[in-house]
């Protein structure tokens, strides 16, 4: 497993980001919005989408349970991981680095597939597979 790290421009260019933030890890609409992202990996790795999950100042990657927290000590993380004061934040992250969308309800994956698709990028992909 590739070792990922809380410096997100090492992912331009690669991968689309999707930071799920929380307060709280047992809150409803963050447990909702893991689940409705662990129905549809094929549509996230289609879109080449990592998930960084967010809790308080530590971060796991992925959507699989009880891997190990990292601490989070790179301010620079916080200035597209749109930390909130309370509750679920959500930040897309195009593959040119950009903050493209905050979100800070749950996240149906249609509506993230339907902004993705939208992208110049996602489009010019979706053309050259033909």
């Amino acid at each position: 497993m590739p070792i990922y790290s809380q410096n997100l421009s090492e992912h331009q260019w690669k991968n689309r980001l999707l930071i799920v933030y929380t307060d709280d890890l047992n809150a409803e609409d963050y447990l909702q919005q893991l689940s409705e992202l662990r129905k549809y990996d094929a549509g996230l790795e289609e879109r080449k989408l990592l998930i960084y999950k967010v809790h308080n100042n530590s971060f796991e990657v992925g959507l699989e349970e009880n891997q190990e927290w990292k601490e989070i000590t790179n301010e620079s993380f916080w200035a597209q991981a749109q930390k909130p004061k309370n509750g679920l934040s959500i930040t897309l992250i195009g593959l040119d680095g950009g903050t493209k969308n905050n979100i800070t309800r749950v996240l149906p994956c249609e509506e993230l597939f339907a902004l993705i698709d939208g992208m110049p990028m996602r489009k010019a992909e979706v053309l050259r597979k033909g």
